[in-house]
């Protein structure tokens, strides 16, 4: 599926503008300052409290998903 192709490229890329900030999955070089071991409720991933850094991940991505979705 194209439209699939495309999100999964634009969900990654989003990743990668991140982690270029210095802003890993589940730690943080910059920006984000919470500790790793506080957990939060993420919007995007419902099963389990995830660290700061994973929520942002988690919504930053999807925000680019969803502009894709949007232009096309």
């Amino acid at each position: 599926c194209p439209i699939g192709l495309a999100e999964a490229f634009v969900h990654e890329m989003a990743h990668q503008k991140l982690r270029a900030l210095g802003i890993s999955l589940e730690s943080a070089e910059a920006i984000i300052v919470n500790e790793p071991d506080e957990l939060y409720a993420s919007p995007v991933r419902k099963d389990k409290l995830r660290p700061m850094t994973a929520v942002v991940h988690g919504e930053y991505s999807y925000m680019h998903v969803t502009q894709l979705d949007i232009k096309l």
